[in-house]
């Protein structure tokens, strides 16, 4: 669960690891949230553009939180659409093996629930 109560300042910036973080957020991915960031203003300035292939911005994104991810995961089936849970399923799914992690249950079942059927 995010602690609110933390301010950026009081955090190291997790690009660099040495100055202190002047804003902070989380990356999403589709309808979910898949970590924290605190970020410095000398990183933030320099922060590249993601790339524009799908496998390519996963990869930019970093791994995923999966505590992060499994508490926005009720959330997002309670307001996101079918499509766009469906292209969350696939992002979380691509992602994780994009960066070698494995899906802890919760988050497998809501793939699982979420997934487009295969093509034939």
């Amino acid at each position: 669960m995010t602690d609110y109560s933390i301010q950026p300042r009081d955090r190291l910036c997790t690009v660099c690891n040495r100055r202190p973080a002047a804003v902070s957020g989380q990356t999403v991915l589709g309808a979910v949230s898949i970590r924290e960031f605190f970020v410095c203003d000398v990183c933030e300035a320099a922060e590249a553009p993601l790339p524009q292939d799908f496998d390519g911005v996963l990869r930019a994104l970093g791994p995923m939180d999966f505590a992060i991810v499994e508490a926005s995961l009720a959330p997002a089936e309670q307001h996101a659409s079918a499509d766009e849970l469906a292209g969350t399923a696939e992002a979380i799914e691509r992602s994780a093996q994009l960066h070698g992690q494995e899906l802890p249950p919760a988050v497998r079942a809501f793939v699982s629930r979420h997934s487009r059927p295969p093509h034939d």
